[in-house]
């Protein structure tokens, strides 16, 4: 026999969003999407702890949208993400790739055909100590445990 699967091979079709709280990460890419005439920066979080480590999310700014609101705090989250990182400006959405800071995560709730999901709802620097090169090391080497795949933000 060559393959035969176990209860340890087999992944879930869905992966529940991880619990409220603040969350460690790092920022694993980043790439601006247009549609419709609307623009948003996505970012992909990698969860660095306190738990959960491994785990992706990620974040969507509404860079240019009907909403005037939404723009606003898009704006206002990615203004507090450049404070963190020590950044005036940014050149490139590249430029926050690396970037290493806490989120608030909330959990939204299952609603039509989408699944329950992630939103962050604020960021912070780190306090006292950053993630040791363990802890970063260890959330890059390890295999995603749960996809949050959030739904389009357009």
């Amino acid at each position: 026999m060559f393959f035969q699967p176990t209860e340890k091979d087999r992944v879930a079709d869905h992966f529940d969003p991880i619990p409220a709280g603040w969350y460690q990460f790092r920022v694993e890419n980043a790439e601006i999407k247009s549609r419709d005439g609307k623009e948003s920066l996505s970012l992909k979080l990698k969860i660095l702890g306190p738990s959960h480590a491994g785990r992706v999310i990620f974040a969507n700014f509404n860079l240019k949208h009907p909403s005037e609101d939404a723009v606003r705090i898009a704006r206002q989250q990615l203004a507090k993400l450049c404070e963190i990182a020590g950044k005036t400006a940014l050149v490139s959405e590249k430029e926050l790739i690396g970037v290493v800071a806490e989120a608030k995560v909330g959990v939204r709730p299952a609603s039509g055909n989408y699944d329950a999901s992630n939103d962050v709802k604020a960021y912070r620097k780190i306090e006292g100590a950053m993630p040791s090169a363990g802890a970063i090391a260890s959330a890059t080497a390890a295999a995603p445990v749960g996809f949050s795949d959030d739904e389009d933000p357009f």
